[in-house]
């Protein structure tokens, strides 16, 4: 981790030099990010989008945060944000499937779908139609078994 610890020293150095640049900070949160310090990059997220509220790449990787502390409702609105601002709908795919997962988390069936099925619309190239379809049937079928289990237990 010694070249990683440079990198987040040389931000934090030019940081010291001009402080209102967003990719210093949204550049050193990905650091801390790869190294496992959420909090950090968290932090440095959130600096880099009170200095620019449309920094794209401050916006995925605070929703990155979000989803790993378990915060459905705060990733949701990042990775549906850093959708909006994009230029092209194929930089969108891992932000859909972002989206659907925590959409899944809070039990919210349909909009996880309709994730999926726009995260499938986008889709690169070299993204195989099998993981797109994998993920939808996942929920289907868990879909069709919490239906059943009411069902069954009159719920």
């Amino acid at each position: 981790m010694g070249k990683l610890q440079e990198a987040i020293d040389d931000f934090s150095r030019a940081i010291q030099l001009k402080s209102d640049v967003p990719s210093y900070y949204s550049g050193r949160g990905n650091i801390h990010w790869a190294m496992n310090r959420s909090q950090d990059a968290l932090n440095d997220f959130s600096k880099s989008l009170e200095l620019d509220p449309k920094f794209r790449d401050a916006l995925i990787g605070r929703a990155k945060v979000y989803s790993k502390s378990g915060m459905p409702e705060q990733t949701i609105a990042d990775a549906s944000a850093a959708i909006e601002l994009s230029q092209h709908a194929n930089d969108n795919f891992d932000l859909f499937l972002l989206r659907a997962s925590q959409y899944r988390k809070r039990g919210n069936t349909r909009e996880a779908l309709v994730a999926l099925l726009r995260a499938f619309i986008v889709a690169p190239a070299g993204i195989s139609f099998a993981i797109v379809a994998t993920s939808i049937m996942t929920i289907i079928c868990f879909v069709l078994i919490v239906n059943r289990f009411r069902k069954i237990n009159n719920i």
